[in-house]
């Protein structure tokens, strides 16, 4: 999204530099670098954001695993027989 505003002639001057943009929308780089607008009694030590980075990482992992995994064998036994008859097609075909 923001290469496209940045590309457009119209939302280029609107459009924040991508420095900004990745230290405001990027989780990594927000856990590495110190919030510099905030005064100094405000600020959170690194091994907090380091501890919040890691929460919000086993969150998602957690949460695309419950998605996935119930029905991670049913699609594995259906690629399976795609890829069965996908190789019986080739070989009654094109021998």
């Amino acid at each position: 999204m923001w290469v496209y505003k940045f590309a457009d002639k119209e939302t280029r001057n609107q459009v924040p530099t991508l420095k900004t943009f990745l230290r405001g929308n990027q989780d990594t780089i927000k856990m590495w670098l110190e919030n510099t607008t905030e005064t100094v009694t405000w600020r959170v030590h690194f091994s907090l954001r380091l501890l919040h980075w890691l929460v919000s990482v086993c969150i998602l992992f957690l949460t695309v695993y419950a998605l996935v995994d119930p029905k991670g064998s049913f699609y594995q036994q259906e690629c399976e027989k795609r890829l069965d008859c996908y190789n019986a097609c080739n070989k009654a075909f094109f021998p």
